[in-house]
């Protein structure tokens, strides 16, 4: 008899866990979220000289499941924003989307060129605001700080070139890398949503990264005892090794 309720006591447990687990699932699928997939980004003129604004897209990422149609949502300026140093002439936000059977989208945020920007980077902070498409906003990354200048910065994507250029940036070594190779810019960005913007392909970064070694080879060579050397961030003054 024993046996036959711990039986039955068995069978109600596992349904219970089952139902649990399934309003679990609906509740994840219910509460779509969106949120910046990284906290910062850099943008410079540079990469484009001849332009006087520029449309940058910022990726996001979502939490839930991917629909058959596309997501808008909103980003403004935060309420209390003690990032921003950018003046509302030089910038303007546009509406946020991710396209239909997707897990990843962006905002454009169009940025302006002029003198200002000559010997300064301003900074405008943007915050994800929930919607009804996007009612769940992830509070540690709802909230990018966009830089733009028309000085030499880090790229947006250093963290994937680091792996091809070392991961030390120093505005010395990415002069010499953009002169080695003859471009303003390397855009490998793979898992970004905006692969019109981002569209090299990883072998073509490995065939600057061996033209850009050679260049260095080549530089050291011509100057014994002085090699190419860092000249700013954390490793100022210490020589640019590349990877093996």
């Amino acid at each position: 008899m024993k046996r036959f309720e711990y039986y039955i006591l068995g069978i109600v447990l596992t349904l219970g866990l089952c139902g649990c687990e399934s309003s679990d699932i609906m509740l994840y699928e219910q509460n779509a979220g969106v949120y910046f997939e990284a906290s910062s980004y850099s943008y410079t003129f540079l990469e484009n000289p001849e332009a006087t604004s520029n449309v940058v897209k910022l990726s996001v990422d979502i939490s839930g499941s991917q629909v058959d149609y596309d997501r808008e949502f909103i980003v403004t300026r935060p309420v209390v924003d003690t990032i921003t140093t950018a003046e509302e002439d030089q910038y303007r936000i546009g509406t946020g989307i991710v396209k239909a059977n997707e897990y990843n989208g962006y905002v454009e945020v169009e940025v302006f060129r002029d003198e200002r920007l000559n010997d300064s980077i301003y900074t405008l902070a943007l915050e994800i605001q929930p919607n009804e498409d996007f009612p769940e906003v992830r509070l540690n990354k709802k909230i990018m700080a966009l830089s733009f200048t028309n000085k030499v910065v880090q790229p947006a994507n250093w963290s994937w070139l680091r792996w091809y250029f070392g991961t030390p940036f120093s505005t010395r070594w990415w002069i010499f890398i953009c002169e080695a190779t003859g471009r303003t810019s390397l855009p490998y960005y793979p898992t970004h949503a905006d692969q019109e913007t981002w569209w090299m392909s990883v072998d073509e970064v490995k065939a600057y990264q061996t033209i850009v070694r050679l260049a260095l080879d080549e530089y050291n060579a011509k100057h014994p005892g002085d090699p190419l050397t860092h000249d700013d961030g954390d490793y100022a003054g210490q020589p640019v090794e590349m990877p093996s």
